[in-house]
């Protein structure tokens, strides 16, 4: 009997291998993730991410992010922000966060370190270190914003995306966006002031060198001013991020990557997010191509008398998007704003 009850050494080697070699893999993987926390931090700047991780953690997900795409050379419009329409965040009851993102690739080093003192004092900035801080360089760095949006510990419903020289009316957008969400439930959201009938440029600034989805225009999609975009949308864009075409114009790729999708397209006179202001009117909730001034004396004209203008100005005419026409028709101008009231039911398409 005794003999049955020895074993020899050599049967426990197997499961030594394995131990050893399943120790040698949770090691490597250790490693790895802390390699990786690093690598993201490097990118994406984890210190302001920390911050939002732990302001989630505090109370209820996030119902509106405000992604910011910023300068270097514009901290006077950050500082009017922060001064002015975002103050707004605070008057409604739902979770709005916003941070400010700029690209530090190719800046001189006295400009990042004024960057990243900026970011150290305000806590409200993404630096990325591999993002181009110019126009040619906005589709990359708005898919660079996404991948530091979208991650486990972070979770949203919306994203506002803005230009730094836009005023929004956050707690009158947080509002409409929430009704939006109880009236259509399920539903994925793509809001802005579209355009379809856009020409292609082929030289300057806007131009476009490779284009072949249509003829002389653009896919139909929202100014690049402002615009909303649902979680399932902006989760979509960073998953196939690497296998989307990249066009020059930020707004316009986004306008593509969405074609597919089944989503509500909202066009909203409301945004005043095109390359020239429309006027002053005060149904508007976003307002694009604004000094620091303008954010300053609309600010205070909307916490004096409960307005945005002092006095509502028309620089241009507008248009309702027609869905039920070929694009290239679909859009013309041919009314104005003043008869926007904050109240007024918005036609939306749906696919």
């Amino acid at each position: 009997m005794s003999r049955n009850r020895t074993r020899n050494f050599d049967d426990f080697e197997p499961n030594i291998r394995d131990c050893m070699l399943a120790g040698m893999w949770f090691m490597l993987g250790l490693v790895f993730a802390i390699w990786f926390n690093y690598f993201i931090s490097v990118i994406y700047g984890t210190d302001s991410r920390s911050n939002l991780n732990e302001e989630n953690s505090r109370g209820d997900k996030t119902f509106l992010f405000v992604a910011v795409l910023s300068s270097h050379k514009t901290k006077h419009l950050r500082n009017a922000a922060r001064q002015t329409w975002l103050k707004l965040a605070a008057k409604t009851n739902h979770r709005i966060v916003y941070r400010f993102f700029v690209g530090l690739l190719t800046l001189p080093e006295p400009w990042c370190e004024a960057l990243e003192e900026e970011s150290r004092e305000f806590n409200d900035m993404v630096l990325h270190k591999y993002a181009v801080d110019s126009y040619d360089g906005l589709t990359e760095k708005l898919l660079d914003t996404i991948d530091w949006l979208i991650d486990d510990d972070l979770s949203f419903d919306f994203l506002l995306k803005l230009d730094d020289d836009s005023f929004a009316r956050l707690d009158a957008i947080a509002d409409d966006l929430a009704a939006w969400k109880r009236d259509r439930p399920g539903r994925e959201l793509y809001w802005g002031f579209f355009s379809g009938n856009a020409p292609v440029f082929k030289s300057g600034k806007w131009a476009e060198p490779v284009w072949y989805l249509r003829d002389g225009y653009y896919l139909p999609y929202a100014r690049g001013g402002g615009y909303v975009l649902s979680y399932g949308a902006v989760n979509f864009i960073r998953m196939f991020r690497f296998r989307f075409d990249k066009y020059f114009s930020e707004d316009v790729s986004v306008g593509v990557w969405m074609a597919p999708l089944k989503l509500d397209r909202r066009h909203d006179r409301r945004f005043d997010t095109e390359y020239r202001s429309r006027g002053c009117f005060n149904s508007y909730l976003v307002t694009h191509k604004q000094t620091a001034s303008m954010m300053l004396t609309k600010y205070e004209t909307l916490m004096r008398y409960g307005v945005l203008c002092e006095r509502e100005v028309r620089s241009r005419l507008t248009y309702e998007y027609n869905w039920n026409v070929l694009p290239s028709a679909c859009c013309i101008r041919n009314m104005t704003d003043a008869s926007l009231g904050r109240k007024t039911k918005h036609w939306q398409h749906t696919l």
